[in-house]
């Protein structure tokens, strides 16, 4: 079937033409499609730097690349806790992943994240957090054991320590140490 174009346009048709492009083009501007504020040199991080945690996306984190991003943790996973085996005493939050122990320990101007298991050898490298309801995920990289702990230093007056904090001690969050 043959597609035939109007060759003889009229000014009318040629003027509702032009408004329904204008139309469009209003459109597209209001709901941020096209956006051409935008720098053009910047580039659009990689899936795998997303996945790796490595890249940061601003703003909302998609539902999709939530998922996606929780699925690639689960498959390089040592140990997952899915959701509710949080225990919160004063000062401090204890969670039982696979083999490991995760434990928040609030002290005075510092939260401290440490992580024990069994073999002080096979202690994770990575910890993904997700709190898929709304919308949260924080991949850390942990620093090396020492003296069979991982401990890391979370400052709760900067966003990413509060976030870090937040996610951790909240029971509907799933935790994937690798």
């Amino acid at each position: 079937m043959p597609i035939h174009l109007p060759t003889d346009l009229d000014s009318a048709a040629l003027a509702a033409a032009e408004t329904g492009f204008a139309e469009r083009r209003a459109r597209r501007d209001l709901a941020g499609l096209d956006d051409t504020a935008a720098e053009a040199g910047a580039a659009r991080p990689s899936l795998g730097d997303l996945l790796s945690g490595k890249a940061r996306t601003a703003g909302p984190v998609p539902i999709g690349l939530l998922r996606l991003q929780r699925h690639a943790a689960r498959a390089r996973a040592t140990a997952i806790s899915p959701a509710a085996r949080a225990a919160h005493t004063s000062g401090e939050t204890a969670r039982t992943i696979g083999p490991f122990q995760l434990k928040l320990i609030d002290e005075d101007d510092l939260v401290f994240l440490t992580i024990t298991g069994p073999d002080p050898d096979a202690l994770p490298t990575t910890l993904d957090a997700f709190v898929e309801e709304e919308g949260r995920h924080v991949a850390l990289t942990l620093p090396k054991a020492v003296s069979e702990t991982v401990m890391l230093g979370l400052d709760p007056t900067t966003e990413f320590g509060k976030d870090v904090i937040d996610i951790l001690g909240h029971a509907a969050a799933e935790i994937i140490l690798s």
